[in-house]
């Protein structure tokens, strides 16, 4: 729930950032105004990493294998961007 994120956000200049379930709902939120997003499971769907790198601002991406660092840097190439990891 949006409205539950901000409530929680808004009470306590303890929390920073979110961590969420996947790509695209970083992207949702992050298109909602969110920031500081760290996606908590890694991406292997190339369309999302693809739409992803056109604007990689706020999100940081889990990877958990070699095989997920060579993804993210195919799709970052295409679009020489920088993608932020963890």
């Amino acid at each position: 729930s949006v409205a539950v994120i901000k409530r929680l956000q808004n009470m306590s200049n303890k929390i920073q950032g979110l961590m969420t379930y996947s790509l695209l709902e970083s992207m949702w939120l992050r298109s909602l105004g969110f920031k500081d997003i760290l996606v908590g499971y890694p991406t292997i769907d190339e369309k999302e990493l693809l739409e992803f790198v056109k604007d990689p601002s706020e999100i940081t991406l889990m990877v958990d294998s070699e095989k997920h660092l060579e993804l993210i840097e195919a799709a970052a190439t295409k679009f020489n961007t920088q993608v932020n990891i963890c």
